[in-house]
């Protein structure tokens, strides 16, 4: 499954290609946490409810350009 989150103007700030579960194409989470930074995923579902999928990956993904940035 490939997930991609446009920013402004329709330009793609993360196209992301994840290992679905074969029949019913669900979401591989213990991959997509892996993906943004080894988060565990208890905490990656709870952002999840609180802010919707696109809004957690959105978090998570902020989080590493932080990091990145500090080194």
């Amino acid at each position: 499954m490939r997930i991609t989150i446009s920013g402004v103007g329709g330009l793609p700030l993360v196209v992301s290609h994840v290992k679905t579960l074969e029949d019913n194409d669900l979401i591989n989470v213990s991959g997509l946490c892996r993906a943004l930074g080894d988060i565990p995923r208890s905490s990656f579902l709870d952002k999840v409810e609180r802010l919707g999928l696109e809004g957690a990956i959105k978090h998570y993904l902020s989080e590493q350009r932080k990091t990145k940035l500090k080194t």
